[in-house]
């Protein structure tokens, strides 16, 4: 399983089965992404995530994935999607 790839690929993953979307990167290589998007807080974590957005997304290197009530700083969250590679059962 790639990261990346050069086109857009079926709705669901060939490895899990699971739905997925399509998110096309600024250098116009597409990638699997999780269908809902996560809260992160950007610059206090290690995850990289995909931006927000369907067409020219950009990766967000060191993302925190937000989890309510643990007392978190809830002033700079954002959303960003999960490359479904890093979470896929059948990989």
């Amino acid at each position: 399983m790639v990261l990346t790839q050069k086109y857009k690929g079926d709705w669901y993953c060939p490895h899990c089965g699971e739905v997925i979307k399509w998110v096309r990167l600024m250098s116009g290589m597409w990638i699997a992404v999780q269908t809902e998007p996560v809260l992160f807080i950007p610059g206090e974590g290690k995850r990289w995530l995909v931006e927000y957005t369907n067409y020219d997304a950009e990766f967000m290197k060191d993302c925190l994935i937000y989890k309510g009530g643990q007392g978190m700083n809830t002033e700079k969250i954002e959303k960003g999607y999960m490359p479904h590679v890093w979470v896929c059962p059948g990989k």
